[in-house]
């Protein structure tokens, strides 16, 4: 039987899912999961999760994706079709006939990403198997260890007085300051709450001058092995080495809260957020996935 995977049930799952994703699941209200059980209390089978968004494409259309984001299914369950049907479960879920996909807009199309180590050929078979077809791509996206942040010079520390923790800034004062700084800045599909209880407020941080936000690092802790950086911008006027400042006296209070191997994850889809993430962790290469799509 299936079953939606929910905020009650889902330690139920607990070995099937990565970590980072389980904790989202309830959390989050754009991701689903979807659970496969022989009965309501036999161990689970298999499991599907993914997430609905909308996005904006390179001609500036808005699109909605649909991004599988985990499938597994147990070792000694396999070669019995489950994989097959978490996936047209998910496609019933998506309002989708599974023998003609996409007869209504739903979804403009499915997206997953596949990682490219060899490992993972036979899960790339099987999405090839649905329709999905593979193409080789860069991610925007930065992921690093807390404790690999913790060794770079330039982040280690920071005395400047006008940075503070999100926890001292009152509400009123950041609503109406991220608020008035966002009208400088483009930020096409992002969507940034002006409620500060969205955000670790600790670890969070906020340049103040002249008794108003002009600076933000704004962090979203997704799991206990998982935050994200939220919004990491500063508005005209401010120096020139603030960002560097904010990451810095993040840091330093991280060390006290979260694990070394917390994972934190940032896009960088500009030129400037990638310029930035060179200039600070010129190691790290970009990552590269099979990205697949249906429709």
């Amino acid at each position: 039987m299936f079953v939606q995977i929910t905020k009650s049930n889902k330690n139920n799952f607990r070995g099937l899912v990565a970590e980072e994703i389980l904790g989202r699941i309830g959390n989050e209200a754009d991701l689903f999961g979807i659970g496969l059980t022989e009965a309501p209390d036999t161990l689970p089978l298999g499991v599907l999760v993914f997430e609905n968004r909308i996005e904006t494409d390179i001609e500036g259309e808005q699109r909605i994706i649909s991004s599988i984001l985990w499938l597994y299914v147990q070792e000694d369950a396999r070669d019995y079709g489950i994989a097959t049907g978490l996936f047209y479960e998910y496609l019933r879920a998506l309002g989708v006939d599974e023998n003609d996909v996409f007869p209504i807009p739903v979804v403009d199309y499915i997206r997953v990403d596949v990682p490219m180590d060899q490992s993972y050929n036979l899960l790339c078979g099987v999405f090839e198997d649905f329709g999905f077809t593979f193409s080789v791509e860069e991610l925007p996206v930065l992921t690093v260890e807390l404790k690999e942040l913790y060794k770079v010079e330039k982040l280690s520390h920071s005395s400047r007085k006008d940075i503070v923790p999100l926890c001292s800034v009152p509400q009123k004062i950041f609503s109406e300051g991220l608020l008035s700084c966002a009208g400088e800045w483009d930020l096409g599909d992002i969507n940034i709450p002006l409620d500060k209880t969205n955000y670790e407020q600790d670890a969070s941080m906020v340049y103040v001058s002249g008794g108003k936000p002009r600076a933000f690092l704004l962090l979203k802790k997704r799991s206990d092995h998982l935050i994200d950086v939220v919004l990491l911008r500063e508005t005209k006027g401010c120096p020139e080495d603030i960002k560097i400042h904010l990451i810095a006296k993040a840091l330093a209070d991280a060390k006290l809260i979260y694990l070394p191997d917390t994972t934190i994850r940032a896009n960088c889809n500009t030129e400037e957020a990638a310029t930035f993430v060179d200039s600070i962790l010129p190691d790290i290469k970009p990552l590269l996935v099979r990205r697949g799509y249906l429709g």
